[in-house]
């Protein structure tokens, strides 16, 4: 946590020396909003990710399953198999 406090404080300082801070109450407010953002954004990033790969999988299983009923004529019949025009 020590090592977060002096990240945190070289940020700070990096905002008031730059003059984007008027103070270093002010610094220090602007670059708790900063990591607390970027943390909230690093989740987000995390959950959609996670989505993503679940779809993805779910996904792959359709197919394997399709694939497998294909090759082993389980499910419904196409159109041309019925006979029927499109």
């Amino acid at each position: 946590m020590n090592d977060d406090n002096e990240k945190l404080n070289r940020l700070a300082a990096t905002l008031k020396n730059t003059g984007l801070a008027d103070s270093m109450d002010d610094a220090l407010k602007m670059a708790e909003k900063m990591v607390e953002e970027r943390e909230e954004t690093i989740e987000e990033l995390q959950k959609k990710a996670e989505k993503e790969e679940e779809e993805d999988l779910g996904d792959k299983i359709e197919d394997i399953v399709d694939d497998i009923k294909e090759k082993l004529h389980i499910g419904k019949k196409s159109k041309e198999e019925k006979g029927e025009k499109e």
